[in-house]
C-alpha cells in the first residue's frame, strides 16, 4: 500500500518549495520578498473560509487549488465530507 502524508500549513510563510497535497487549515500569508513554489501536480486544499494572502511571489504552474471537501484530487483530509463547496 502507498500512503502519502499531506502537509498542513498556517501562519507566515517564507521561502518554500512544496509538493503533494497541501492543506491550509487557518489563514496564511506569504511575506513580502519571499517566494513560495508549488511543484507541478501539487494539490492545495483549504478549510472553509481560509485564505492565503500573497505579498511575495507565488509560482503555481500545474497546481490545483480546491476545497478540503474535494476528494477527487490529492489526499483525502480528515473531516472531509466529499462534497466540494
Amino acid at each position: 500500500n502507498y500512503f502519502q502524508v499531506f502537509t498542513s500549513l498556517k501562519g507566515s510563510l517564507y521561502e518554500a518549495t512544496l509538493s503533494g497535497t497541501i492543506y491550509f487549515y487557518e489563514n496564511a500569508s506569504l511575506n513580502r520578498d519571499s517566494t513560495l513554489v508549488f511543484s507541478p501536480g501539487t494539490v492545495v486544499k483549504f478549510a472553509p473560509g481560509v485564505q492565503l494572502s500573497i505579498m511575495g511571489t507565488l509560482h503555481a504552474n500545474g497546481t490545483i487549488f480546491t476545497s478540503i471537501n474535494d476528494n477527487s484530487v490529492g489526499e483525502t483530509i480528515a473531516g472531509s465530507n466529499g462534497v466540494p463547496e
